[in-house]
């Protein structure tokens, strides 16, 4: 129902489908809210995360937010929150970086040590953000050496915040199963 009146302002009045999910085994929860015109809503233990797709295509929303790909989806709740720095995968690929350099014979023994402690340091660290990986990037000597000192080249591994990840590998798919087991069902 579309209400117009004289002010500048026009709304529509939707009907929305709530979802209580509560976990028997463990003491999850999770209420989804959806309309068919595109309105994703869910507060949970992982979180809450919101998005309007306002095209889901020609079938109804409910088999379109079957079909999403979970990374894709991860994208969309994972909007206006910042990536999380990722230790572990930053330190992985700057040792690859610098084994593969030596290998081919483009730094010496000495220089890729050098390099090695760089990264036990980042690692020893615990850099927790993007920032703090930064600034001692900024205080060593070894590594931005490596990358000619072009900070942009470093490897800097960021991923998607745990929360958002549990809430997709925990909470997404059973909200997912309930829609199809619905809509098999109509």
């Amino acid at each position: 129902m579309e209400i117009v009146s004289d002010r500048q302002v026009t709304f529509k009045k939707d009907i929305c489908e709530k979802y209580t999910l509560k976990w028997k085994s463990k003491n999850w929860w999770a209420v989804f809210t959806i309309s068919g015109e595109g309105m994703f809503n869910v507060q949970s233990d992982f979180g809450n995360y919101s998005y309007w797709w306002r095209s889901p295509g020609h079938r109804s929303f409910k088999e379109f937010l079957i079909d999403l790909e979970p990374t894709y989806t991860m994208g969309k709740l994972n909007d206006q929150r910042p990536r999380v720095f990722d230790v572990k995968s930053t330190v992985n690929s700057l040792k690859k970086e610098v084994i593969e350099r030596r290998k081919e014979g483009e730094i010496t023994q000495e220089f890729a040590r050098s390099c090695f402690d760089d990264i036990d340091r980042i690692r020893r660290e615990n850099s927790d953000t993007v920032d703090q990986y930064f600034s001692i990037l900024h205080e060593i000597s070894f590594l931005p050496k490596l990358y000619d000192f072009d900070y942009s080249m470093i490897p800097c591994r960021t991923e998607y915040d745990p929360m958002l990840q549990g809430f997709m590998k925990h909470i997404y798919p059973e909200f997912v199963r309930i829609l199809k087991e619905e809509l098999q069902d109509n």
